[in-house]
């Protein structure tokens, strides 16, 4: 009897049991973005050159959320929420917009493709998807000093230094989630992004990033987690 237990528990310590994850419906992304503006360090129209405003910043941060909701087992659909804040401008050709900063605000429907979910092997707990989505949001530009200096007979006159506007574009993510648990994940993408503006306190009428991002993924079964 004594000999049965001890197989039996052998047995059992070298059988080792895997965790399955069962699909979810819905998946929220919280993350952090880190990249640059793309273009010319100015901008040219015709005979008129001056600088990029977009293009010549050098720290990018974007803060992230969007929540996606599985359509069926190819497509998935959402919406995001972006924070950006760009700060260290700095060209050779001018010193005309340095310390400035831009904050923008921006909204999105998303449209996702990722691959079919599977019950067991790599598949079970890595996702990987393409996003398309269109883009519209808000550009707040904050000035640390004046554009031009202009004076009248009774003085200089107060310059504009802070400017409000909306821009419109699409906004491409290429990545993947790794489901750690049944509720947590990670996940990693790249993303490209197109966007067009106007302004009366800069001359470029549009602009592009591209950005690296890494976030924590929480996940919403419709099942509950069970062992093979």
């Amino acid at each position: 009897m004594r000999r049965i237990i001890l197989i039996a528990i052998l047995l059992f310590l070298s059988h080792s049991g895997h965790a399955q994850l069962i699909d979810n419906k819905i998946t929220i992304y919280i993350g952090y973005n880190t990249g640059i503006f793309l273009g010319n360090e100015t901008v040219n129209k015709g005979s008129f050159i001056f600088p990029s405003l977009y293009s010549n910043f050098h720290d990018l941060m974007l803060l992230s959320f969007k929540t996606i909701v599985k359509g069926n087992k190819y497509y998935s659909f959402g919406v995001g929420f972006n924070n950006l804040y760009a700060s260290g401008w700095e060209t050779d050709k001018s010193q005309i917009y340095n310390n400035s900063m831009i904050k923008q605000y921006s909204l999105s429907p998303i449209i996702q493709i990722h691959n079919k979910y599977e019950e067991t092997g790599i598949f079970n707990r890595i996702t990987g998807f393409f996003e398309i989505a269109p883009t519209i949001g808000l550009s707040n530009l904050t000035l640390e000093y004046p554009l031009f200096d202009i004076q009248d007979q009774n003085g200089n006159i107060s310059q504009p230094m802070s400017s409000y506007d909306i821009f419109y574009g699409i906004k491409c993510d290429v990545g993947f989630n790794l489901a750690i648990t049944r509720a947590f994940g990670i996940y990693f993408a790249y993303s490209i992004q197109h966007n067009w503006i106007n302004s009366k306190l800069y001359n470029d009428n549009q602009f592009s990033s591209s950005q690296l991002g890494l976030g924590l993924v929480i996940r919403f079964e419709k099942d509950k987690r069970y062992y093979y």
